[in-house]
């Protein structure tokens, strides 16, 4: 059953399951895009979009607030601070066709007063300064403090190109072995299956912890 979104909206009898079967998430060209390696060059912020636009949270919230709201109203915020997002986006809308990053650009310094809603990635940190202390003995202590947690390296254990090719084909409607003879063409038929199967294991758990938001905030490559 399709999780219904999180937030405490009032949603009576709108119809999740018949809205998300009517949605085209597909790929259709994946195949070709693959043997291109047009997903080998996708940049960061294009394939945070393509596992977010995949999360079954945000395609049953996008349908819902789209069912309710114009794409320019004040009441996408929530919306938008839930995942992150600069701007409402139609989860049909692929990294490939998609122009403009739609997530916001980071901020070293927020000033107050303000009321912010802030994504942080599990590579970042927020720090709170106070003005109208001395700031050099602050930034020392918290300098301090970060020393002992500070991620030198951070690397991404799942082949991101191949996760995000294999929820495009899914979506397409694609079978398993097609997808395993494609992403795996170089491995022998019998071992194919049983690597897919451990690409879906690690896709999903990606996308269960929300990966895309690390991916959200990293520099082109």
């Amino acid at each position: 059953m399709t999780r219904k979104p999180t937030d405490n909206y009032d949603y009576g009898d709108f119809d999740f399951e018949d809205y998300l079967s009517a949605t085209a998430m597909g790929v259709p060209d994946w195949e070709a895009r693959w043997k291109r390696e047009d997903y080998q060059k996708l940049t960061w912020w294009q394939i945070a979009w393509g596992f977010l636009r995949h999360l079954n949270e945000y395609q049953a919230d996008w349908l819902y607030w789209g069912d309710r709201f114009s794409l320019t109203s004040a009441d996408y915020r929530p919306l938008c601070a839930s995942y992150g997002l600069a701007r409402p986006v139609d989860p049909g809308a692929s990294p490939f066709s998609l122009a403009d990053n739609p997530f916001p650009t980071r901020q070293l310094i927020v000033l107050g007063p303000t009321i912010e809603s802030v994504v942080v990635a599990s590579h970042e940190a927020l720090l709170r300064i106070d003005l109208s202390q001395p700031i050099e003995s602050q930034l020392r202590k918290l300098k301090h403090q970060l020393a002992s947690k500070s991620r030198t390296k951070n690397r991404l254990r799942l082949d991101l190109s191949k996760a995000l090719c294999l929820l495009d084909a899914e979506a397409s409607g694609a079978t398993y072995a097609s997808i395993a003879r494609v992403l795996y063409a170089e491995e022998e038929v019998h071992e194919q299956r049983g690597k897919l199967k451990n690409l879906r294991g690690s896709t999903s758990a990606f996308q269960a912890r929300r990966g895309y938001v690390d991916l959200s905030s990293r520099r082109d490559r």
